[in-house]
């Protein structure tokens, strides 16, 4: 399945190519955990494979001139309509080189993803890009013990987030930065 127009281009322009080959951005993510033991999540797919999808968290690159903070808070906004307030956003929690092999080709996302504890409230998506609106299969609250059995459905990224979820929403956090480099374990 060849890539739409229009996510071609703005792959190119989000995805510059970085020194190895490899498109690569830097991104803002965030985890939303609600105080009845929720976490939000979003389900997607490759654009060259609609059977090849993964679960993750809200989120996406960061603009120039913008802070990583910055970006969670425009991110989470664009994506879900909820507008955090700057101490709502804790982190980030958790920093992440990562490795996402897609179907046309690998691509490198240096992440920053932050905290967010709230209500559940009702997602609106009237703010999603077209590229969001072709890409995202569901967005959703999934309870925090049932994170795992999604893995059944899709892949879950990073791989280690059902156990980060869990810790954060437990209060274990001991507020150091949690590295995950999933790029150089990788070999690229």
């Amino acid at each position: 399945m060849k890539e739409p127009e229009e996510y071609r281009f703005l792959a190119k322009k989000e995805w510059p190519l970085g020194a190895d080959g490899i498109p690569t951005r830097q991104a803002a993510r965030v985890i939303i955990i609600s105080e009845d033991g929720y976490a939000l999540l979003m389900l997607g797919h490759d654009s060259n494979d609609v059977n090849y999808r993964w679960w993750f968290t809200v989120g996406g690159g960061i603009k120039a001139g913008e802070t990583a903070l910055e970006a969670a808070q425009r991110e989470l906004l664009e994506e879900t309509g909820y507008e955090a307030k700057p101490h709502e956003v804790v982190g980030p929690v958790v920093e992440r080189d990562g490795l996402f092999k897609f179907v046309d080709r690998p691509r490198r996302q240096i992440e920053y993803m932050f905290l967010v504890r709230t209500e559940r409230f009702e997602v609106d998506s009237s703010r999603w890009t077209t590229s969001e609106k072709s890409l995202i299969d569901d967005l959703r609250w999934v309870p925090i013990s049932e994170i795992e059995e999604l893995s059944k459905e899709a892949f879950i990224y990073p791989p280690e987030l059902t156990e980060i979820i869990s810790t954060l929403y437990s209060n274990r956090w001991d507020g150091e930065c949690v590295k995950i480099d999933e790029y150089n374990e990788n070999g690229a």
